[in-house]
């Protein structure tokens, strides 16, 4: 808002539209949801995903340095072990197919 000397006021409004970078559109269709629970966990982690029951699903825990500690094919709602990890946080990548979820797991003993 705007005051002259006159004690007169004035307001604008600027919309402004972005438009995305040519070639890039965002789609969400190909967007799931993903229950990864106990989180913290000690022996087993269950893995639920709006996916269908026969989804495949790649798992990856990765350290937080982001090296590859274990990977696992598992199908939609199953467990997976991780009691061979050590006490701390670990990145779980979910790859399925046209997509993938990534989450922090955490580790107790």
């Amino acid at each position: 808002m705007v005051t002259d000397v006159h004690g007169c006021t004035n307001a604008d409004t600027i919309l402004i539209y972005l438009k995305p970078p040519a070639g890039l559109t965002e789609t969400q269709s190909n967007i799931h949801s993903f229950t990864v629970s106990p989180n913290p966990a000690s022996s087993m982690v269950s893995i639920c995903s709006s996916l269908g029951s026969d989804a495949n699903i790649r798992a990856e825990i990765y350290s937080i340095q982001g090296a590859l500690i274990l990977t696992e094919r598992i199908k939609n709602n199953s467990k997976m072990d991780v009691s061979s990890l050590s006490r701390g946080m670990y990145l779980l990548k979910l790859n399925y197919p046209n997509g993938s979820y990534t989450s922090r797991l955490i580790i107790i003993k």
